[in-house]
Formats: structure tokens, sequence, C-alpha cells
């Protein structure tokens, strides 16, 4: 996130040109590399979460080594007051 505002804000880098640049970013919701500003305003590094267990021996998609977070809800990102009111359990391996 702070790169991303450094590089946003310019060559002159004062908070105020910070602020103007990242809000000319667009949001994109569950990116890592973008501010989610236009979600609630708070300025988090991004407001939408998904559901993960750690597997500590399935191969890692990054560097094929045991470890990795698996995806309880391939694909699914919650929203704020939209996460599932519902027992999820790790599958046995």
């Amino acid at each position: 996130m702070i790169g991303t505002m450094l590089q946003a804000a310019g060559p002159r880098l004062t908070p105020q040109t910070m602020a103007a640049g990242v809000q000319k970013n667009p949001v994109i919701p569950g990116n890592i590399s973008t501010p989610s500003r236009g979600l609630n305003g708070d300025w988090s590094w991004y407001n939408d979460m998904r559901l993960v267990y750690w597997d500590s021996t399935k191969p890692s998609p990054v560097n094929d080594k045991p470890g990795t977070y698996v995806d309880v809800t391939p694909g699914k990102r919650y929203l704020p007051g939209q996460y599932p009111q519902t027992t999820f359990v790790r599958p046995k391996a």
C-alpha cells in the first residue's frame, strides 16, 4: 500500500498529493495492490475477506514447497456484513 501511495503521489511527495493520487487509482475489491477506499471510506488496505485455512502439506502455487492457504469458498470474497453464518470444517487429509 505504501508503494502504491508513494507512486501515486508523483514527484511532489506530500500527504495531499498522496491522497489525491490514490483517489485516481481504480478500486478493485480484493486486489492487494489497490487500497479499496471506495467501499467504506476508511482507507483500509481492503475491506473484503475470504475464507481460508492453512494446509501444511499441500504444495504452494508460489514455490511448489509444502504449505499454502486453501480457499474454502474458491473465488468468493465477503464484504462487511456478508460473512456467512455457517461453520466450515476443514477437510481431513
